[in-house]
């Protein structure tokens, strides 16, 4: 009876351990979901979404620019072209 006793105490020892465990994993995977989501202020996810749109003005903001050095250059080489054919 008292290996019963023994097998059954021990048993209860590793389900607590198990149950204890299984509590923390839960609230780690609930930290890290937050973090991920941001509980609606941004997270991961809103991070990545701002950092995408930076890209995208960063790229617009290129595009015009070589735009317009492309212009400048363009002005540039007509109003070299037309001086030499004044002279």
């Amino acid at each position: 009876m008292a290996e019963i006793r023994e097998r059954h105490a021990a048993l209860a020892t590793r389900l607590e351990s198990v149950e204890r465990s299984l509590g923390e994993a839960v609230e780690d995977r609930k930290r890290d979901w937050a973090l991920v989501r941001g509980n609606g202020e941004g997270g991961l996810f809103g991070e990545i979404q701002l950092t995408k749109e930076r890209v995208e003005a960063l790229g617009r903001q290129w595009k015009w620019i070589l735009g317009v050095l492309g212009a400048l250059v363009v002005a540039v080489v007509v109003g070299v072209a037309k001086a030499l054919l004044r002279h």
